[in-house]
């Protein structure tokens, strides 16, 4: 049978007789269908294409239907009969087709349906899909409540009720394919079977309307008229990563109903809704467990119920989910802002249970109970954090709340191991925590009662267990709290009340902290007690502290009380008489009570009404004064009783703190406000004072008459400072600046020892006279006597008219410059222990084109430039030592310390200018990519313990060292270092030129090394050069020349590159020439020459050779026979004018050094001996292509060493210093003679 219709039809007939049937059908399905579906036969009759096209064919069994999307066929009948196949053939999976019912019989699906697209069955007298049923398609629509064509071809689910209709059941199996979507509605819906829609949804709608808006989110729009819209779950639901929702008047689980995923960001998440009663009943499973997070399951309805052993799950493997019983946190919207139904009656019985854990890693979910009248909760409720140890999460959050609670026996655990404890709120209206509690009668109210108001009494071992278990404890009252019976709780005890909050009873915590906030007032009874080794936090706007407070049993560590208003324009008074005006504390009683403490904290950073101390106050402990307004101490607070006593007083806002009365404590005291009163003393009796802004950009002035604006410090109010030290300024990230206006003086008994003034990322100026002499080291506080340390980020600058002096004084400026512009700008107290140090971040200047201004100390100095260079305009001298640490050291000005240690990165002076030191004891680094040089010129004997250019990398640097010293040198033996130390006597360069000029003795004892470049050596004066045994002066990639009056050198302890001088022979002989000779042989010999050479040539030496000579030997003939047949008058390229190269002799220990500027060479005999080429002792040489040095005091008269012959600058090229010029050179020839340059080094 084949039939097409592409017009658009009516729905089923509306007659006057449609009515009864739809009701017999109804009630026929009603009573039960089990009788009637074996009976069933056959398939879909009478079909009416009502909309786009649609092919109908039978084979055996199998009844096909082929249509277009969006096809409306209207049917007398729908049923599949057992073993029989219906299957709609479809374009594809979103086509999808409308099968309405117009007959009177409910639809009875006991075969098979089947479809690749979607399949919409609308049949107002019932659908039954049987035992036997088995449903494979797209997408399913099951549905008694009708669906227009208009809003079907549209895409909306607008699903209306007619006069009657009936209910959907299905005890079958109902399967899609992933993400596909399965929707049973019915004013009654029941599954006994199988509904499986992986990754898809599942949604059992019980009403008379239903709307789905938006199928992705299971809040959907069921309106409910009759309170008998029921659906059920008897079965399996199962949308694996999916979404499921029920939905009714009545909503009753007790089957299984399973959103789990196993694929990492695709969270399950069920709806069970009910505008009446919601029921899990026992043996239920309702679960969205995630293999990342848990999922959302949400068990709503006005009465909602776990019974028996319900289970509920939403754990992941990388964190829980959440499961909300009766509405949301506190009442309110879920995570996503939606509004959540809330429930007036909300019970678990003590065998359900409900899970959010995280089973792997990650924080703990979260689970809420909640009810707008009662809640009782006695089963096990779990919100763990996963992993262990520093890999631990969080403990998650449970929430019991409801106007009268009852959770007598309930299991809460929220806890880590080894992460921050969980949660476990309870808010009902009043509490008491009292040993037995539960909820009395009438406390928890019935479905038709009025709200509870009763009081919810909790067993202390109830919040105890939770505590134990890693969970911290969240009492909310809205009225009342009252503790009667002690609660000993592991975690932190938070107690809440919208009114009173009485403790009567011992509340402690062993590892956490006490909180109490009361609307009213807070009342620690005389039998009442707070023990806890972390925080005390009380806010109430009246407290009576009748009690003890203390720190928790076996737990030395005293807790922290902080005391506060609840409400923040409330004063807070500490006094002798009470102020019902005010937040009032008995300073009696709190000094009673500090003996317990760590200290006592006063308002906080939100409170804003004043805070006055105008009582005594005497406490052993510390004391912290914290307040958005103002903060006045007129009355004497003594805390020195306590040996670590501090206080520490902190206005946030533009009101001042004002010190009107004696302030003392034992090792602190600290004042930051953006304004303060200074007008009693503030002692310290072994510590310091820091007086410092709130803000980062207020400008502080120090000095003068302090009457300047904003923070300011007069003289007068500094004269207050009773402590060893005292710093002004500090603050984190300041950048107001700091100045010194009108002068200060610290000097006295009672004034600080040491001053700080720091001006963190602003400019720091010194514009007046600053004297810092204070006599008060503060016993155990370590101050040194007239000490002053200036610090800023950014720049110091001291100008003309700002004279420092202090015994010991520190500069340490960041990314600006110093700049000392005053004449003797910082100078160190005479005769004091004192040290100076200057550390900055960029540019250092010492001195200015206005003056020589200058930088001394008695004692030590220190400078450090972390990123930019040290210039010496002007003279820095130290008493004892001096250190120089800079991207580069320069300048004119005079270096002058008993030790001066120089440290940079990018050179020590230049060849031009080397740095001026006068040292006895000098260390020289230079760590530096390149040839950045040491340069340096000292005066008077020195000890170089080291001068090192060091190399960050192999075979980068190439910086010389040239040390000049104008009396003697002396390198100590070589002693590695160890610990971050350097070596002792060791002078390095990686490539660079070693020189080391003594005008005076020069001793070497230690390393003189240079890999690649040369090493000089020279003692003038007549100095003594002297290289000892275990000594090493090497040079294996150049040379090493020496000049000295006199040597005592070890062997073996010279290295060069190669042996300067080729090994010597005892007798020389003549190089035999090339050049053919006309001299005839002995022998006539044929030849191819006709006739002899036509001129004799002479013997081939260039010019006469001074006595003695070596025999002369005739030229030799090599045999008789014909010379090779090379061009007889063409000499060989290499020796066109001399022939013949005579030898030096040395002795042994001498060695030379070619100066290619001349052609001339240097040469160090030892001792006197030996002679030239010619045979001329080298005492006598008269050429001046021959440099001595350092002949030796045998062949020379003593006080003429120097150069023999040449210029001063051939002198410094064969190896000598200018400097050497100061004794008279010895000319034993015709000197300067360069007209006929001679290579006397071969």
């Amino acid at each position: 049978m084949t039939t097409t219709n592409s017009k658009p039809g009516k729905p089923g007939p509306a007659s006057a007789r449609a009515a009864p049937r739809l009701r017999r059908g109804a009630l026929l399905l009603a009573l039960g269908l089990g009788a009637v579906q074996h009976g069933a036969q056959g398939a879909p009759t009478l079909p009416q294409v009502a909309a786009g096209k649609a092919t109908f064919s039978r084979e055996g069994n199998v009844f096909s239907i082929t249509n277009t999307p969006g096809a409306i066929i209207n049917w007398q009948s729908f049923d599949i009969g057992a073993g029989e196949i219906t299957r709609f053939i479809q374009q594809n999976g979103d086509s999808a087709v409308l099968n309405r019912v117009l007959g009177q019989d409910p639809s009875k699906i006991l075969g098979a349906l089947q479809s690749n697209g979607k399949v919409f069955l609308i049949n107002p007298n019932g659908i039954l899909f049987g035992q036997g049923a088995r449903v494979d398609v797209n997408g399913l629509v099951a549905s008694t409540l009708n669906l227009s064509d208009a809003d079907f071809l549209a895409g909306r689910k607008n699903f209306q009720a007619g006069a009657a209709a009936g209910s959907v059941r299905n005890d079958g199996a109902i399967v899609t394919p992933n993400g596909g979507k399965v929707f049973l509605v019915a004013p009654d819906v029941t599954n006994n079977g199988i509904v499986s829609a992986p990754g898809g949804e599942v949604v059992l709608a019980a009403g008379h309307s239903v709307q789905l808006v938006d199928s992705s989110d299971t809040n959907l729009q069921v309106v409910v008229s009759a309170p008998a819209d029921q659906a059920l779950n008897l079965g399996r639901i199962v949308a694996a990563g999916g979404r499921i929702g029920i939905y009714g008047a009545l909503v009753n689980q007790r089957g299984v109903v399973n959103a789990d995923s196993a694929v990492v960001g695709e969270n399950g998440k069920v709806v069970l809704k009910a505008s009446r009663a919601a029921t899990l009943d026992a043996g239920s499973v309702t679960s969205a467990v995630g293999a990342g997070q848990g999922g959302d399951v949400r068990i709503l309805g006005d009465a909602v119920a776990l019974a028996g052993d319900a289970r509920v799950d939403a754990s992941g493997r990388q964190g829980g989910g959440t499961v909300l019983v009766g509405g949301a946190y506190q009442g309110g919207s879920d995570a996503a802002g939606n509004a959540v139904q809330r429930a007036s009656r909300t019970t678990m019985d003590a065998g359900a249970s409900i899970r959010a854990d995280a089973l792997d890693s990650g924080n703990g979910g979260t689970v809420v109970l909640w009810s707008d009248g009662s809640t009782a909760a006695h089963g096990a409720i779990s919100a763990r954090a996963g992993g262990a140890g520093a890999q631990a999460g969080a403990g998650g959050l449970v929430e019991t709340s409801g106007d009268a609670l009852d959770v007598s026996g309930l299991r809460v655990d929220a806890g880590a191991a080894g992460g921050r404890n969980g949660s476990w709120l309870l808010d009902p209206y009043d509490i008491e925590v009292v040993a037995g509690g539960s909820a009395g009668t009438g406390d928890v109210r019935s479905a038709a009662a009025g709200l509870g108001t009763g009081i919810t009494r909790i067993a202390p071992a109830t919040l105890a267990a939770a505590g134990a278990a890693g969970t911290d404890v969240v009492l909310q009252a809205r009225h009342d709290l009252t503790v009667s019976d002690a609660l000993d709780a592991a975690g932190s005890v938070h107690a809440q009340a919208g009114n009173d909050i009485r403790v009567n009873a011992q509340v402690s915590s062993s590892g956490g902290d006490l909180d109490f906030r009361a609307g009213n007032a807070f009342v620690l009874g005389a039998t009442g007690a707070l023990k806890s080794s972390n925080n005390i936090d009380i806010r109430a706007n009246q407290v009576s502290l009748g009690g003890s407070i203390g720190a928790a049993s076996g737990n030395a560590q005293l807790p922290l009380l902080s005391l506060t208003s609840t409400d923040t324009s409330r004063a807070i008074r500490v006094g002798s008489a009470a102020d019902a005006g005010a937040l009032w504390l008995d300073a009696a009683r709190l000094g009673a009570l500090s003996g317990g403490l760590y200290g006592i904290a006063l308002g906080d950073d939100a409170h804003g009404g004043a805070l006055t101390i105008d009582a005594a106050l005497t406490a052993s402990t510390s004391l912290f004064l914290n307040n958005r307004g103002a903060i006045s101490v007129l009355a004497p607070v003594d805390l020195g009783a306590g040996a670590d006593s501090r206080l520490l007083a902190v206005a946030y806002g533009a009101d001042p703190i004002r010190i009107g009365a004696p302030v003392k404590a034992a090792t602190s005291v600290q004042l930051q406000a953006d304004r303060l009163a200074i007008e009693d003393a503030v002692s310290v009796s072994k510590g310091s004072v820091t007086l410092q802004p709130f803000n980062a950009g207020t400008h502080i002035t120090v000095g003068g008459n302090g009457n300047a604006a904003g923070f300011a410090l007069g003289q007068a109010a500094l004269n207050n400072i009773r402590a060893g030290e005292l710093t002004i300024g500090g603050l984190e990230g300041a950048s107001g600046g700091l100045e010194v206006a009108g002068g200060l003086a610290l000097s006295g008994a009672t004034a600080p020892a040491r001053l700080t003034l720091d001006a963190g990322a602003g400019e720091l100026a010194i514009r007046s006279p600053l004297v810092v002499n204070g006599a008060n080291t503060s016993a155990g506080g370590g101050a040194t006597q007239g000490t002053l340390v200036l610090n800023s980020t950014r720049s110091i600058v001291e100008r003309d008219t700002g004279l420092i002096n202090a015994g010991a004084v520190a500069v340490r400026a960041g990314a600006g410059d110093v700049v000392l512009g005053g004449l003797n700008a910082i100078a160190v107290f005479a005769g004091s222990a004192g040290t100076l140090q200057l550390v900055n971040d960029s540019a250092m200047r010492i001195g200015s084109v206005d003056g020589l201004a200058g930088v001394n100390a008695s004692k030590g100095v220190l400078l450090t430039d972390n990123r930019g260079a040290i210039t010496l305009d002007a003279g820095v001298s130290a008493g004892t030592e001096a250190t120089l640490a800079a991207a580069g050291i320069a300048g004119n000005g005079m270096l002058r310390a008993p030790s001066l240690t120089l440290r940079s990165s990018a050179g020590i002076g230049s060849a031009a200018a080397p740095l001026r030191t006068a040292t006895a004891t000098l260390s020289a680094y230079n760590q530096a990519v390149g040839t950045a040089p040491i340069a340096i010129a000292n005066q008077g004997a020195l000890v170089l313990r080291g001068a090192v250019q060091d190399q960050p990398a192999a075979g980068v640097n190439g910086g010389a060292i040239a040390i000049d010293s104008a009396g003697g040198i002396t390198v100590p033996a070589y002693a590695a270092g160890s610990g971050g130390a350097q070596a002792v006597g060791d002078v390095r360069s990686g490539g660079g030129d070693i020189g080391l000029a003594a005008h005076g003795p020069l001793t070497i004892r230690g390393r003189v090394s240079s890999a690649s470049g040369n090493v000089r050596l020279l003692a003038d004066n007549g100095g003594l050069l002297t290289v000892a045994a275990g000594a090493g002066v090497s040079a294996p990639g150049g040379k090493v020349t020496v000049s000295a009056g006199a040597t005592d050198i070890a062997p073996g302890t010279i290295v060069e590159a190669a042996p300067p001088v080729p090994t010597p022979t005892p007798d020389p002989v003549p190089v035999p020439t090339p050049t053919p000779t006309p001299t005839p042989t002995p022998d006539p010999v044929p030849t191819p020459t006709p006739t002899p050479t036509p001129d004799p040539v002479p013997t081939p030496t260039p010019e006469p050779t001074p006595t003695p000579t070596p025999t002369p030997v005739p030229t030799p003939t090599p045999a008789p026979t014909t010379p090779e047949p090379t061009t007889p008058t063409t000499p060989e390229p290499t020796t066109p004018t001399t022939p013949t190269t005579p030898v030096s002799t040395l002795p042994s220990a001498a060695f030379c050094s070619t100066n290619p500027g001349d052609a001339t060479c240097a040469i160090f005999s030892g001792n006197g001996g030996g002679q030239n080429a010619q045979g001329v002792p080298l005492a006598q040489a008269v050429q001046g292509s021959v440099h001595l040095l350092n002949v030796g005091a045998a062949a020379v008269a003593p006080g003429a060493p120097g150069r023999a012959a040449g210029s001063e600058d051939d002198s410094r090229q064969g190896g000598a210093d200018k400097r050497a010029a100061s004794a008279p050179a010895q000319q034993n020839g015709a000197g300067n003679d360069k007209a006929a340059p001679k290579n006397y080094c071969n």
